[in-house]
């Protein structure tokens, strides 16, 4: 006991002499044993802290908390199978271990399997409804899984006894968005704000729903109302700047940066927030020395909080290549759907995917589906595989799998989007199992988005993104992920035909949007229709970080961007020509 209460107290040096001396005495005591583990783990020496846990569990009587301790250094370690696999024996332990069941939804979410991560947080939640974290994990997953009426009726129940909790009133807006109801969304917020007005988090809200809906004047009275209430809350600056153009703002902008000079933001992710937003707002003003710092600075302190590898990268690529051939292509044969619903628009990030996308979704027959994650999670489902799944693990896949695999994504288009002869799915990243996508759906229309190199590749540097994309946030690093993105292409393009694979370049459609509206919409079989180059006046939802963009009309204002900082971008050069 007086061991551990110093440890709660901070006095690692204290605590760790106390059990010293216990085991000295007693070499297997198994408390001590667990406790200085923990001690070791907050004191940053992970692998002694793992190797004391091990040791507690194996002197003592099986003791779930232990388990669960150990799961969680594991877990904290990024050692997920690991952490799986001791807190499974909490659990097997104590069935009603809610906090464990929870922690394992937490290692499945990491590992990007939403729908076994949702099977443990509803447990979780049934055994404790009343536990916030537990229902706004499940809530968040659910909408992740699609499961949008489910995550719906779980925020209502939660929102009737906590009622305008900002963090549940926007993921339920975001459900109803994503269900197409998007007054009933932003009725919800206006209901919350009248009961809860100086909420920074549900000014900013409202704020991020209006900016989706194109209603950007509204939007920026709510960012601004934010920071009223909180002058620190800098996710607003950095919201606030996606949507307004700071050209002929110098005096605000340098009071932003000595303001960012004098009070450090609260922490890491707010900094990160602050720093694009000035790289954004001295670039809207042609002040790209400045403008470049503050981008480099943000992503600096992006980068270290994620986990990437270009060799790892360049591993799953391979094979993608190896096993995504025309001899599994050609099993579409036997499994593929004949439905002609899905177009699939795909590529780098910042290449014009969404440009292509609102194009087409003006389109009557049309809709717009945004960034769809029903592919990659019924392939992680029925895989079970964690984070990517690598081309051996898809080829392998038997018939009735990959037939489900289809069967489950045409039936959210369907029951999202019914009636729609086309829907769009728009998430770049796709273009790393168009393999997969050909022999599911043989008829699907699938459209390559290009754009120049240094232009794509700095603008993705040049983009705070909201989840994802780990390689962004190193010149050299994207650079590298763009060359493994241009091998695979060709050796996709080397295995589908032009009737089923559309290459669109960004700079011929801003230099012509009508000829390449018109190509676009032959291409999805359908007829012609002048709203398709109207589409800055669709009132649909975009939730891209070119939500602006797209409602600006087309310009070749981003073409050619890159020249302006050649200075500052020799390693994004070398990365690309392969040095």
């Amino acid at each position: 006991g007086q061991a551990v209460g110093l440890q709660q107290r901070g006095d690692f040096a204290g605590a760790e002499a106390v059990y010293g001396q216990i085991l000295a005495e007693t070499p297997d005591q198994p408390d001590a044993l667990h406790y200085l583990g923990l001690l070791k783990h907050q004191s940053g020496n992970g692998a002694e802290a793992v190797l004391l846990m091990k040791k507690g569990i194996d002197a003592g009587l099986p003791n779930p908390g232990y388990f669960y301790n150990l799961g969680g250094v594991l877990l904290d370690q990024g050692k997920l199978l690991e952490a799986l696999d001791y807190l499974g024996k909490a659990v097997a332990l104590t069935p009603s271990y809610a906090a464990a069941w929870n922690r394992m939804g937490e290692t499945y979410e990491d590992m990007s399997m939403q729908f076994k991560a949702c099977e443990h947080y509803r447990k979780a939640h049934e055994l404790e409804p009343g536990v916030r974290e537990y229902t706004l994990n499940l809530v968040r997953t659910l909408r992740q899984s699609g499961e949008l009426q489910e995550a719906c009726s779980v925020s209502d129940a939660y929102l009737k006894s906590n009622p305008g909790d900002p963090a549940f009133v926007f993921l339920q807006t975001q459900c109803l968005v994503d269900s197409g109801k998007a007054e009933e969304a932003l009725e919800k917020l206006r209901v919350a704000l009248r009961a809860e007005p100086l909420s920074a988090h549900l000014q900013h809200g409202m704020g991020m729903l209006l900016s989706e809906l194109g209603r950007f004047d509204a939007a920026k009275e709510h960012f601004g109302k934010a920071l009223a209430i909180d002058p620190q809350f800098y996710g607003a600056y950095f919201s606030l700047s996606n949507i307004q153009n700071f050209c002929g703002e110098e005096a605000a902008t340098d009071e932003l940066e000595r303001k960012l000079q004098q009070q450090a933001p609260r922490d890491p992710l707010a900094a990160v927030s602050a720093e694009f937003t000035l790289g954004k707002m001295f670039d809207d003003q042609g002040r790209h020395e400045h403008a470049f710092n503050h981008f480099q600075r943000g992503n600096q302190t992006m980068r270290k909080m994620l986990r990437y590898s270009t060799d790892a990268q360049r591993v799953y690529v391979d094979s993608l290549i190896e096993h995504l051939n025309a001899g599994f292509m050609a099993r579409g044969d036997a499994v593929g759907s004949d439905s002609e619903v899905p177009v699939f628009i795909l590529g780098m990030m910042r290449s014009g995917t969404s440009l292509v996308e609102q194009i087409l979704a003006s389109h009557p027959e049309v809709a717009g589906g945004g960034e769809l994650m029903f592919l990659p999670q019924a392939l992680r489902k029925y895989t079970e595989m964690p984070t990517i799944v690598s081309g051996d693990k898809i080829a392998a896949l038997p018939d009735e799998s990959l037939q489900g695999i289809g069967a489950h994504y045409l039936a959210k288009l369907a029951e999202f989007y019914p009636g729609k002869r086309r829907v769009t799915d728009k998430l770049p990243g796709n273009f790393l199992i168009i393999g997969l996508i050909r022999t599911l759906f043989p008829k699907a229309r699938i459209i390559h988005c290009t754009r120049d190199a240094l232009d794509t590749c700095l603008s993705c540097y040049f983009t705070h993104f909201d989840g994802g994309h780990p390689y962004a946030y190193d010149l050299r690093e994207v650079g590298e992920y763009h060359r493994l993105y241009q091998r695979l292409m060709q050796h996709y393009e080397g295995l589908i035909g032009p009737e089923n694979l559309l290459t669109v370049r960004y700079e011929d459609l801003v230099n012509d949007v009508e000829r390449g509206a018109r190509a676009l919409v032959e291409f999805c079989g359908l007829d012609w229709d002048p709203a398709c180059i109207a589409f800055d006046k669709a009132p649909r939802v975009v939730k891209t970080a070119s939500l602006y963009q797209v409602r600006q009309g087309v310009h070749a204002r981003s073409v050619g961007r890159a020249q302006k900082y050649a200075d500052y971008i020799g390693p994004l050069r070398q990365a690309l020509a392969g040095d």
